[in-house]
């Protein structure tokens, strides 16, 4: 991924559209930018493959929208991390192609809100937040856990019931991220 910065950065460097003392600014951002856009792009890849490219990028809006508020599980190790993505991925796009909106799936999506709610957000060991930024996290993944709820049970509503699957995957993927994080605390916190 920094790499991929560096090169757009010397890109922009090359076109006289960034200076040379804001190169390590303007890689930070194309950085984050491409953290923010991959998951969009696995997801395009992994539906278009798997013949469910809408199914794909409904079900990684949610995961999108509430990550970076809400926290979770990361790999150590870049390949881990994109093997792993590109699995879930494929597990989730296969499920959300093939369940029906059942009252299982919804109560088990508000029940993933409410945690993503109580839990988040999972500090990152790269980014601690102080007390005022995990308040606010909280709130805005509680707030966007809700909208996605809201947005899926009204798809199911008006007949998309693929869409409104999509919706609750995505949100249980986020939900489930968290648990790793959750128990490693847990378990952390037992040994002292």
């Amino acid at each position: 991924m920094g790499w991929l910065a560096g090169r757009m950065v010397e890109w922009l460097m090359i076109h006289e559209a960034v200076a040379e003392e804001d190169r390590e600014l303007y890689e930070y951002a194309a950085v984050c930018v491409l953290m923010t856009v991959a998951p969009l792009f696995m997801a395009i890849l992994v539906g278009g493959l798997m013949g469910e490219l809408r199914t794909g990028i409904i079900m990684i809006l949610p995961f999108i929208a509430l990550r970076k508020f809400s926290g979770g599980y990361h790999a150590k190790h870049m390949g881990t991390c994109w093997f792993g993505s590109f699995g879930l991925l494929a597990v989730c796009t296969w499920l959300a192609a093939r369940l029906v909106y059942s009252w299982q799936l919804c109560a088990g999506m508000f029940l993933g809100a409410m945690g993503l709610f109580l839990l988040s957000p999972i500090d990152s060991e790269n980014r601690r937040l102080d007390e005022e930024d995990k308040r606010r996290y909280r709130h805005v993944t509680g707030g966007l856990s809700f909208i996605i709820c809201i947005v899926s049970v009204l798809w199911k509503l008006c007949g998309d019931e693929k869409a409104a699957v999509c919706m609750a995957i995505g949100l249980l993927l986020t939900s489930v991220l968290q648990i790793p994080c959750v128990l490693h605390k847990v378990i952390g916190n037992m040994k002292t």
